[in-house]
């Protein structure tokens, strides 16, 4: 959970890198990630970081209201999404970032099945983007 957003952005707009990105799904992100309410602070601005932007809130959040028995009470807000919610925000994130971005990203789990890792290519330019989108594409189904 060390690489800033501004770091993925950097790498994208040079346009001459290829990215191979672990990204802390189920160790990091999914953790911080409460179910019954958002995180606090310090970790939303974390995720935030990550993920380089705020949109993720409303995302991942769903408000769970019903007027009927609010009662004059705050509306409650519920994490609304799973791991492979996740992964497809961050891979739609990263494909605003760089050329082309492989769709088969590798969830990695541990033995007893639950995810710790996202494994996602990134490529920066279109020049190689065919060849390194079959060879990452190879890479990502073993």
């Amino acid at each position: 959970m060390q690489v800033d957003w501004q770091t993925l952005q950097a790498l994208g707009a040079t346009c001459g890198v290829d990215l191979w990105l672990l990204f802390p799904l189920g160790v990091g992100v999914m953790r911080l990630l409460k179910k019954s309410a958002p995180p606090p602070q310090a970790w939303s601005q974390r995720i935030t970081r990550m993920l380089g932007t705020t949109e993720w809130e409303n995302e991942f959040y769903r408000t769970n209201s019903q007027p009927e028995l609010d009662f004059g009470f705050d509306a409650i807000k519920s994490r609304d999404v799973d791991y492979m919610g996740v992964s497809k925000f961050l891979l739609g994130r990263l494909a605003g970032v760089f050329y082309k971005v492989h769709p088969t990203a590798r969830v990695l789990m541990n033995s007893k099945n639950n995810p710790l890792y996202l494994l996602c290519f990134a490529c920066g330019n279109e020049k190689g983007s065919k060849p390194a989108m079959k060879i990452a594409g190879h890479l990502l189904k073993i």
